[in-house]
């Protein structure tokens, strides 16, 4: 099956989001989070701490994902992260097991560096800077909704929240050795391999997803400039450099492929 958004709506729509499907997968766990929670801020965290013991068996993954975010977290990972609630967890854990070799004071460094990379971008951050980027976090609300209820424009939230997130990256770099994605893939400059199409898909996917969902749409599904733009926030004139830069780079046959060059 060809990697393209028609083909991603069908899985999404006739597999992954079937009841069927949902009562034996662990992503079910997620989705029941965002029914006690609204706050986008409980659902990345939430997220981000379910993916990390989601590997093994799948019901074993559900039944440690359910006690993390139930009966430890109360289905409130922001506060247990932001109140350092995590530091009283897991306390009658067998053998101190999360979850197979997952440790509760692994368990614990990891939420501790969460929690100081948030504060590492506290602050780094004017009060209001941050107190907009946090409120951007914990809604379910778009940039534009927003800024209809307060005194800011939706690129000045939109900003704030770069910051943060930018200062968050900088923290997990710097201080644990770890690189994080770009928070905004959009802006990644990078060098796209020679081969084909979809070989030179897979390279620029390593470095900017929305990059190549955008070439993908524009050049394989033959999506208008304008579908593109609405569907990425970008744009027209950003979609056609992401294109143009990305045709740009052919590849040449007639020589061996280890002294392949884009030209």
């Amino acid at each position: 099956m060809d990697i393209t958004k028609a083909n991603l709506d069908h899985l999404y729509h006739h597999i992954f989001s079937e009841e069927r499907f949902l009562a034996i997968d662990p992503c079910a766990v997620v989705w029941q989070l965002s029914a006690h929670t609204q706050r986008q801020l409980d659902l990345e965290i939430g997220g981000l701490m379910v993916a990390m013991i989601t590997w093994g068996n799948r019901k074993a993954i559900r039944t440690a994902a359910l006690h993390m975010l139930c009966d430890e977290m109360q289905w409130n990972p922001s506060d247990f992260i932001l109140r350092q609630l995590y530091l009283d967890s897991y306390q009658n854990a067998r053998n101190d097991c999360v979850y197979r070799t997952l440790n509760r004071y692994k368990f614990i460094e990891v939420c501790e560096n969460i929690y100081n990379a948030l504060a590492y971008a506290a602050s780094n951050m004017k009060d209001y800077e941050y107190d907009v980027a946090v409120a951007y976090l914990e809604s379910r609300d778009s940039e534009q909704k927003l800024a209809k209820e307060t005194y800011y424009t939706h690129r000045t939230i939109r900003r704030y929240v770069r910051k943060a997130c930018e200062l968050v990256s900088t923290y997990y770099r710097d201080n644990l050795g770890i690189k994080l994605l770009p928070v905004d893939t959009r802006s990644v400059e990078s060098t796209v391999c020679t081969g084909t199409f979809w070989e030179k898909i897979d390279s620029l996917m390593k470095t900017s997803i929305e990059n190549a969902c955008v070439v993908i749409l524009r050049c394989n599904e033959h999506m208008s400039v304008n579908y593109v733009c609405s569907n990425y926030g970008m744009g027209s004139d950003k979609v056609k450099k992401i294109v143009e830069d990305f045709g740009t780079v052919i590849t040449v046959y007639d020589i061996p492929s280890e002294k392949r060059s884009a030209v």
